[in-house]
C-alpha cells in the first residue's frame, strides 16, 4: 500500500521541499543525502497583487495575475485566498500546499476557471471591463486588493514600483518577471 505522500503547489528554483524536526513538509535547502535544512521563510501579510493581464488577445491564451514578495525571503503562499469578489466572496480559490513565491520575487496565475491544470490555475476569471482582485490571509482577513477599470487588449496594468502605488500601463506585459 501507500506509504507516503506529498501533494505541493507552486515550486522555487534551488530549493527542495523535505519534512521538517516535526516531521511536517517544509521548504528546504537541498541536502540530498544528508539532513533536511529547513530554509526560513517571511511573512504573508506583505504579499502584494502586484500585476495583471484581463484582456489577453493575442500574448496569452488566458488572463494573467501576479503576485509580489518584497521580503528577502521566500514566502509560504499555501492557504492564502484571491478573488475576484472580495466584498462577496473572498474564499473564491485557497493557494494550494506548499506554494512558495521567491524573496524579492514574483508568483504568477493564470486566471481562467480551470484549477484542474495545476495550482497556479484561478477558479475565476477577470473582466476586462470592471473588476477587483482581493489577496486574503487563512482567516479571510484582506491583506490586498485592487480596483481596475477597462483595460486594453496585450496591456497588463500593475503597480510601480513594485508592490506599491501607483498604478500604471504595463506594454508588454511581463508577469512573472523582474
Amino acid at each position: 500500500g501507500l506509504a507516503d505522500r506529498v501533494a505541493f503547489g507552486i515550486q522555487l528554483p534551488d530549493f527542495s521541499i523535505g519534512r521538517d524536526a516535526t516531521g511536517a513538509w517544509a521548504l528546504n535547502r537541498p541536502t540530498f543525502g544528508a539532513a533536511n535544512v529547513v530554509q526560513p521563510t517571511g511573512d504573508q501579510r506583505q504579499l502584494r497583487i502586484n500585476e495583471w493581464l484581463a484582456d489577453s488577445d493575442r500574448l496569452f491564451r488566458d488572463d494573467r495575475l501576479e503576485l509580489y514578495n518584497p521580503d528577502s525571503l521566500p514566502v509560504n503562499m499555501a492557504g492564502l485566498w484571491l478573488t475576484d469578489n472580495p466584498g462577496g466572496k473572498p474564499d473564491k480559490h485557497v493557494i494550494a500546499p506548499l506554494s512558495f513565491v521567491a524573496g524579492n520575487g514574483y508568483a504568477a496565475f493564470i486566471p481562467d476557471q480551470e484549477i484542474e491544470l495545476g495550482p497556479n490555475h484561478l477558479d475565476f476569471s477577470l473582466d476586462a471591463n470592471y473588476e477587483m482582485i482581493g489577496l486574503f490571509d487563512s482567516d479571510l482577513k484582506l491583506l490586498d486588493h485592487v480596483l481596475f477599470m477597462s483595460q486594453r487588449p496585450d496591456v497588463s496594468e500593475g503597480r510601480t514600483p513594485n508592490g506599491q502605488l501607483p498604478q500604471s500601463s504595463i506594454s508588454p506585459p511581463n508577469i512573472g518577471l523582474p
